[in-house]
């Protein structure tokens, strides 16, 4: 399993990422047509938009989500790979605010 990735973190990194983008296409989320789309027409239209998004990714990620919560509990390297996880969750909140320019 470790001849491409050094570790069970580097492998729980790279399938998170694969999953968040849903494919193993080199672009990121930002720049993908269904997040750009969610930067144009009215403030509701570009919300839905942006919760699609979002219920599209957590749908994917869940799963793996659990049982590196559980794995981080056993390993350092996983617990570390856990906070980063938890640490970027606020960030598509300040992103839609600022985006959005929502009041």
């Amino acid at each position: 399993m470790y001849s491409n990735l050094p570790s069970k973190a580097a492998a729980f990194k790279e399938v998170l990422n694969l999953l968040v983008v849903g494919d193993d296409q080199p672009i990121p989320l930002a720049e993908r047509p269904e997040f750009r789309a969610a930067t144009v027409g009215s403030l509701t239209e570009r919300l839905r938009a942006l919760a699609a998004i979002h219920a599209q990714v957590q749908g994917r990620v869940a799963g793996l989500r659990m049982v590196l919560r559980e794995a981080a509990r056993a390993d350092d390297d996983l617990a570390g790979i856990e906070r980063m996880v938890r640490s970027v969750i606020p960030r598509p909140v300040a992103w839609t605010i600022e985006t959005f320019q929502i009041p």
